[in-house]
């Protein structure tokens, strides 16, 4: 594969071993991998660190370019991944980036290659998602639709749309003060949302990158392309992980599937609008209950670091 990927690790090294070898099947050229450093009031960090990170420096073992971002420090869930997309965008145009917890299916690299080429010099496509959370979408014809959710559990981007990202998010309170929240969201629950979400990482009480990436592809207008199948696993339900603690109940990516090629292209980039309200009324039109919005107050209180 032609096609660099970003992947970022942790402190998991059992599911990040998994992910590895669904990259060594696809054999990138380039394989780039950041990891955070090791949080001081998490004893176990240290060790399970280091031995995440030994499994991709003893299991890259076909021909590939491989670079790493091992940090010292811990900078947290937020500017850990920034950065590192940050990092791999300044040495390369285009690429897919992937968790410690994202399976994807082998014709999930295919995919996003394929669109990142097709669609290279098209401003108004920003991201590439390896799931789809509406099960309509399998008896589409086409192989993929156009969304204005930028799913994140297995992606694809250009460096032209990364440069939109902004950790500020100094845009928020004019964005929010407009119309635009509620023509995306489509319902008041959806936009109550994605009001505290939004609010939340623009205030810095939760540590996330992946709403700020979102308002960055919303303020900017950019239009995601999502597979009519789920591409990639989400096995990272579990006690360890930063958002993902519960179960797989309920969980719309908790099986990938493969993709038929050749792709079956769309012959025109139109917002699939049945997908995007059934998606967003079934899984972003929901608050967070008191108790955990006291513990991510109290998080911004106490350093994890």
């Amino acid at each position: 594969m032609n096609t660099a990927v970003l992947f970022l690790i942790f402190n998991r090294p059992d599911t990040t071993e998994r992910v590895l070898e669904s990259i060594r099947k696809a054999r990138p050229e380039r394989l780039y991998v950041a990891c955070d450093g090791p949080r001081r009031r998490h004893a176990s960090d240290y060790n399970d660190v280091l031995r995440t990170r030994a499994v991709v420096e003893q299991g890259t073992d076909w021909a590939c370019h491989l670079q790493t971002r091992f940090l010292q420090e811990n900078l947290g869930c937020a500017r850990a991944v920034a950065s590192a997309i940050d990092w791999f965008f300044e040495q390369e145009e285009e690429g897919i980036i992937l968790e410690d917890d994202c399976l994807p299916d082998p014709s999930f690299f295919r995919f996003c290659e394929e669109l990142l080429q097709r669609y290279r010099a098209d401003p108004s496509i920003g991201h590439i998602g390896g799931n789809t959370f509406f099960p309509g979408a399998k008896k589409m014809e086409k192989s993929y639709y156009a969304s204005r959710l930028n799913h994140i559990w297995g992606w694809a981007t250009w460096r032209r749309a990364w440069k939109h990202y902004d950790h500020t998010m100094h845009q928020w309170t004019e964005f929010r003060n407009s119309s635009k929240l509620m023509h995306i969201a489509g319902s008041r629950k959806s936009r109550r949302h994605w009001h505290y979400h939004f609010n939340s990482a623009f205030r810095d009480h939760i540590d996330s990158w992946d709403y700020r990436w979102t308002f960055a592809c919303w303020k900017n207008e950019l239009v995601s392309l999502l597979p009519k199948k789920n591409l990639v696993a989400n096995i990272g339900f579990d006690t360890r992980a930063t958002h993902t603690t519960g179960t797989t109940t309920g969980n719309p990516a908790a099986k990938a599937d493969s993709l038929e090629f050749p792709l079956q292209h769309p012959p025109n980039i139109k917002i699939y609008e049945v997908a995007d309200r059934f998606v967003q009324e079934q899984y972003f039109s929901r608050l967070p209950g008191p108790r955990r919005r006291l513990k991510q107050f109290l998080k911004t209180l106490i350093p994890s670091h």
